[in-house]
């Protein structure tokens, strides 16, 4: 045997050992699924809502039609939320969506802006969101200016004699509105209403009107028989019930955006897919039916004076 053979014997064996060792590595790792990417929608929700239940079935047929859904969702921000699964299913996003609830929108603005969800999944106010560009990317509009308007909603005890009243005597009338709505309070002190109350939560505004401390609150339009809104107390699980002032509305002059977190991984990827969704949504005209069904645009007050213009 010549010489230095077995030290060449045995390197040349350590080389066959790594080499089928790499191979088994690699075929194991090709027999492994790759782990699907997550994408965390964030929700507005202090209380464990029905509608969570319907969220689940959206999740898994993310298609599905929700226009005929809409009974199921308690409000506006309900459909909002189920319809931003839909606009990144229509855009082809590839990745698992998983709801992330947070009390209170200023909450979860903060949430977006420190990239800990992707996307808030529930329009908000244009106006708010663009002093965080740089940290937040903004989608085309679901809704554009001129679109978006409210009902004065009351309890319904005191419907009979407040839509008998006067519009300059409406206004001397208290408002309730959700903390940091502040579009919906510049509309209504451009209005003429200055008595405006602050309520923490919407279950606070509910039980401020049912309780009667305030006399007034504005609200999309409800899809429900008659524009009637529908709560809960969820101190004492008692029902709560809100009647529009016919013929009377507010127009709410901003745009509604989504926000997409610049700082969340992959954040580019699902802006690029929401506005995708919202062009194929449009062209497919699926937004708008979904939003006169559910009441957020209401052909049944089409014809009713918004009280900006009186």
């Amino acid at each position: 045997m010549a010489p230095g053979t077995p030290y060449r014997l045995l390197i040349f064996s350590l080389y066959c050992l790594l080499l089928y060792s790499q191979s088994n590595t690699s075929l194991a790792a090709a027999d492994k699924p790759s782990e699907r990417r997550q994408v965390r929608v964030g929700i507005v929700q202090n209380i464990n809502n029905p509608e969570l239940a319907v969220f689940s079935e959206i999740l898994a047929s993310p298609k599905a039609d929700l226009s005929q859904w809409w009974y199921r969702f308690p409000s506006a921000a309900a459909v909002q939320q189920a319809l931003t699964v839909q606009l990144l299913a229509y855009g082809e996003l590839d990745a698992d969506i998983v709801y992330v609830r947070y009390p209170t929108h200023k909450r979860l603005i903060e949430q977006l802006i420190q990239g800990k969800v992707h996307i808030a999944a529930e329009t908000l106010w244009a106006s708010q969101l663009r002093p965080h560009r740089g940290k937040l990317a903004l989608s085309e509009p679901l809704l554009r200016i001129g679109e978006y308007e409210k009902g004065f909603y009351t309890h319904p005890d005191k419907l009979e004699h407040l839509k008998n009243l006067p519009v300059s005597e409406l206004k001397k009338l208290s408002v309730a509105i959700g903390e940091n709505w502040d579009v919906d309070e510049k509309a209504l002190k451009h209005a003429g209403f200055h008595n405006i109350k602050q309520a923490i939560d919407a279950n606070a505004l509910f039980k401020i009107i049912h309780a009667g401390r305030a006399d007034l609150t504005i609200l999309e339009f409800s899809g429900h028989p008659g524009l009637m809104i529908y709560a809960k107390d969820m101190s004492d699980h008692s029902d709560i019930s809100l009647a529009p002032i016919p013929g009377l509305k507010i127009l709410l002059p901003d745009e509604r955006i989504f926000a997409v977190s610049v700082l969340a991984p992959g954040g580019d990827e699902v802006l690029r897919a929401l506005n995708l969704g919202l062009q194929i949504m449009r062209e497919k005209n699926l937004i708008l039916p979904l939003m006169r069904r559910t009441g957020m645009l209401s052909e049944k007050t089409a014809g009713w004076k918004r009280i900006n213009d009186l």
